[in-house]
């Protein structure tokens, strides 16, 4: 899509207002306004800092902070912040057994069994090396140029989805200069750079990555690229700017296994853990520039063949929220913070909340 005859302001810069119309966006259930944007029937996300979860609960660990049922506020004034997110799943005998197990007609016993006669996936650790501890944290220093491959419009438009009335929401919004309330996200007008560390890693991990990455880039209209794999292992608050390793712009996000032992937040029944890192663009308004996903190495105790192996699921699950993307109170959408196994990939609910994240603000000052 040509942008060159769109009206724009003074500065030069298209309104958000004026993109929307010219790629024919419906104003669809109005998410914007009021606490439309949160469509589960009872919000279970909670705003995360700097501890855990608690585990066996439906839904997020917190924190402290009180529940964020309507979440819809001004953008703050901060350096930056962090939100985490994590997937809850009950990981005995198996992830997949556990999934299937919630079902009703589905008998524990059953499930043992079929998980018992099938071969499994096992991590190539000669390909991939050992889980490796995370690196200390290098701080908060330091700031690429701004608006590193920033274009004036977004790169990319979402595959059109019609909402149904299924639930999605978001774990943040503020409210854009054209009075929209939108989703704190990444910059539609730049591509989102990536990196995956292989250790510990199954045999293909790399090429499930990129299997995802495509169907986000359909869902979101994000131009997601891939900076390949990386030795980083970071915490949640890895470095946002790291030119020795990165060159001069943001750190991509990364992608990686750990377990319990390395990052305490995989403790239990937690099988993912994702956090995006955000920072402020000068006029109030919040970007993510980085994110870090951590998936569960108990995931590849059992891998049945023949089908998609269960950490895709959960990557899909974690990289929504590194997008912006909150739980929902409804088990038949993949950002239930608990599953079955009977929804592995992004609903009608999940696919509409991520079209709606293409509205974030362009940040050529970030």
């Amino acid at each position: 899509m040509s942008f060159d005859d769109l009206p724009r302001s003074p500065t030069g810069r298209i309104p958000q207002w004026v993109i929307d119309e010219a790629q024919g966006r419906a104003a669809g259930p109005s998410p914007w306004r009021g606490d439309a944007y949160d469509t589960s029937a009872d919000p279970v996300g909670e705003r995360f800092g700097a501890r855990g979860h608690a585990a066996g609960r439906d839904g997020w660990g917190a924190d402290g902070d009180a529940p964020t049922s309507a979440r819809r506020r001004r953008a703050r004034r901060s350096g930056s912040s962090v939100a985490v997110a994590v997937l809850c799943v009950l990981i005995t005998g198996g992830f997949v057994g556990v999934w299937l197990s919630q079902l009703p007609e589905v008998s524990w016993d059953a499930v043992v069994a079929a998980l018992s006669a099938e071969p499994v996936r096992t991590t190539d650790l000669d390909a991939t090396g050992a889980v490796q501890p995370f690196e200390p944290p290098s701080g908060l220093e330091g700031h690429p140029p701004p608006g590193v491959e920033e274009s004036p419009w977004p790169r990319g438009v979402p595959a059109p989805v019609d909402w149904d009335g299924t639930p999605y929401a978001f774990q943040d919004t503020q409210r854009r200069p054209d009075g929209l309330d939108v989703p704190v996200t990444f910059s539609p007008c730049r591509p989102v750079h990536y990196a995956v560390n292989t250790a510990g890693a199954p045999a293909g991990f790399v090429d499930d990555v990129a299997k995802v990455m495509r169907e986000l880039t359909s869902a979101t209209g994000f131009v997601f690229v891939d900076d390949g794999t990386t030795t980083e292992s970071g915490g949640a608050d890895r470095a946002l700017y790291q030119p020795d390793r990165y060159g001069e712009r943001w750190a991509p996000v990364l992608i990686q296994f750990s377990d319990e032992d390395h990052f305490a937040r995989l403790e239990g029944d937690v099988a993912g853990v994702a956090a995006h890192r955000v920072v402020d663009d000068g006029n109030g308004l919040l970007v993510a520039v980085t994110g870090t996903v951590w998936l569960d190495t108990n995931l590849l105790e059992r891998q049945p063949s023949g089908a998609e192996p269960v950490h895709v699921a959960v990557l899909r699950h974690e990289l929504a929220h590194v997008l912006g993307l909150d739980h929902v109170d409804d088990a038949t959408q993949l950002m239930s913070p608990r599953q079955s196994g009977e929804f592995t990939t992004f609903q009608s609910g999940d696919l509409y909340g991520l079209s709606l994240l293409n509205r974030g603000v362009c940040a050529p000052e970030v």
